[in-house]
């Protein structure tokens, strides 16, 4: 080895070294984002500071892996949708006359992308397994966190107000949920984003039962009783985060497990068994409960959401609907700007996949949904993939059926996440 091939090596070691560092400072600055930002305004610039770092020096690491690196149809869709990410930026800006605020939009929902081509671009299997127990140590952190903000609410040992003065969430009340159990921050900040995280974290429990060498599995979840207080704990945890969507999505993704194993498993029984007891317990406990469920957030809810999903596709097929109108940079129902453009204001809120046909048009909404829909699918149903290509597989789906109501792509945790299960399914 002649010594530029050398200094050539040793620099890009030291680019996967910084790479790896970053990856990892991403997953830990983001797990208490929501609470240092109150205090520390300026900590939203790290947001934007980890992921170009990061997706400048996936750029160097690519280059030395492309002699060996062969992209396949994840990381081709994967390109493909980080293009239109870049068309959409020059587009918005073009459209409202503002780079910056079109970056605002893109910053907001998109910009975690870049994740992906770091998890992508790291060689080292020691790099690639720390990540994973750091990624699997922060999702069990989340769950004792909500396990113990209900147990201090419970029992009021702290002010109702204690965590979302911490976390600057106070529009989330108690009196928007089931039951009459107090609203979880959790970990995240919000119900929903805590939820939905759990839920990851279900996933990767679900398949953690068999050892093999493909599966990078902290040693500590190989261990029966382990696994098995850790699985009591995370669906507790998903209930209690009180969020519903997550409820739905809790008894979907066990209805996928028993579809896929053909087979009657006692610990998928008992899981929807201990789900349906969390669910009566929080929600149709209180005299009088079933009747509101019904009628109030059943019925109710519909018909309002209904008429804001009908009400806005009767206006965007008369506007841009093959490439939307570009990125929402502002919302609507809590500021006041007559001077900016309404198609970029977020529409609803409410409906996360309306937003995003909105803004992306169908082009993007088709592009995203192989991305987090077909490919996680394709990995949970062929047997060819390993165990834990399925987990993230299920990760991914969990996640994006989020979609169908608010947005978990504004937390940067879900954000990272999302794009590091997803890289997990483009591994060979």
């Amino acid at each position: 080895m002649s010594s530029r091939e050398f200094v050539f090596d040793r620099s890009f070691e030291l680019a996967e070294r910084i790479l790896y560092i970053l990856l990892c400072g991403a997953f830990v600055s983001f797990a208490v984002y929501v609470y240092i930002l109150p205090f520390f305004p300026a900590f939203k610039f790290i947001k934007d500071f980890l992921f170009i770092s990061i997706g400048i020096i996936s750029l160097i690491n690519l280059r030395r892996k492309s002699f060996s690196f062969h992209p396949g149809m994840v990381d081709l869709f994967v390109f493909i949708f980080g293009v239109y990410l870049i068309f959409h930026l020059i587009y918005t800006a073009l459209h409202i006359k503002s780079l910056m605020v079109a970056y605002l939009g893109l910053r907001l929902n998109f910009l975690p992308i870049l994740s992906y081509f770091g998890f992508r671009s790291l060689r080292s299997e020691r790099y690639k397994r720390n990540c994973f127990s750091l990624f699997v140590l922060i999702m069990l952190i989340a769950v004792i966190f909500t396990l113990i903000e209900f147990f201090l609410f419970t029992y009021n040992l702290v002010p109702q107000d204690f965590f979302c003065n911490l976390s600057g969430a106070c529009s989330v009340r108690d009196n928007q949920t089931l039951g009459y159990f107090q609203r979880i921050y959790g970990l995240m900040g919000s119900p929903h984003n805590s939820g939905i995280f759990h839920m990851c974290f279900l996933a990767v429990l679900l398949f953690s039962s068999e050892r093999s060498n493909n599966n990078p599995w902290p040693k500590y979840l190989y261990r029966r009783h382990i696994r098995t207080l850790l699985l009591f704990l995370t669906v507790s945890a998903i209930f209690i985060s009180t969020s519903k969507t997550s409820w739905i999505i809790f008894f979907v993704i066990m209805g996928l497990m028993i579809i896929r194993e053909r087979r009657i498993n006692m610990e998928r029984i008992m899981l929807l068994i201990l789900g349906v007891f969390f669910l009566y317990l929080m929600a149709f406990q209180t005299p009088g409960q079933t009747e509101r469920v019904v009628n109030q957030l059943i019925l109710g809810t519909f018909k309002i959401k209904t008429e804001q999903v009908v009400s806005f596709f009767n206006g965007f097929t008369k506007k841009n609907p093959i490439i939307g109108n570009g990125y929402s940079y502002i919302n609507s129902y809590q500021y006041n700007a007559p001077n900016l453009p309404k198609e970029n204001m977020v529409v609803t809120g409410d409906f996360f996949f309306i937003d995003l046909l909105h803004m992306i048009g169908l082009i993007g909404v088709i592009i995203l949904s192989i991305l987090l829909i077909f490919f996680p699918s394709r990995t949970f149903f062929l047997e060819q993939y390993s165990l834990s290509q399925k987990s993230s597989a299920l990760g991914v789906l969990s996640i994006a059926m989020q979609f169908l109501h608010y947005s978990p792509l504004a937390n940067p945790l879900i954000g990272i996440t999302i794009w590091y299960l997803v890289s997990n399914l483009a591994e060979k």
